[in-house]
């Protein structure tokens, strides 16, 4: 069986998983080099990709018991991806699990809420109030 490894929400590699007896072996690929990134499949690290042929890959046995359920996708993530860092006038980060955007929240003066309020988080960074939301379309895809 074979699926799609993303990056940062895109498509960046392929996963293959066979059955092995009582295990299932993984063969990772992704392309680029330089960064440090580890393989999540529902949100737990499988391993770190490691540079081959002007690529990042990973070979890995696992157990069935470990995995039991064949996954949809794949994550390729590393902790830089964490950090929240400005975009479109807020703030944006990675998740194994898709992105979360931040959008400054304004104490001082009314403001429009989007049209589900309760999937929305407060964060206070660095003296500043912002409403968390995560692209669901992409926490979906990616889970």
């Amino acid at each position: 069986m074979e699926c799609a490894i993303f990056r940062r929400g895109e498509p960046a590699g392929t996963l293959r998983i066979e059955d092995d007896g009582l295990y299932r072996v993984l063969t990772a690929r992704v392309s680029g080099e330089g960064e440090i990134l580890r393989l999540y499949l529902r949100g737990e690290s499988f391993g770190v990709l490691c540079p081959e042929d002007g690529a990042l890959c990973l070979r890995r046995r696992v157990s069935r018991t470990r995995l039991p359920e064949l996954p949809e996708s794949a994550v390729a993530w590393c902790e830089a991806d964490g950090r929240w860092l400005p975009a479109d006038g807020g703030l944006r980060r990675y998740t194994q699990l898709g992105e979360e955007r931040a959008i400054p929240w304004r104490t001082d003066a009314p403001m429009a809420f989007p049209a589900a309020p309760e999937k929305l988080r407060p964060l206070r960074l660095e003296g500043a109030y912002y409403l968390v939301f995560s692209d669901q379309y992409t926490m979906r895809r990616m889970a």
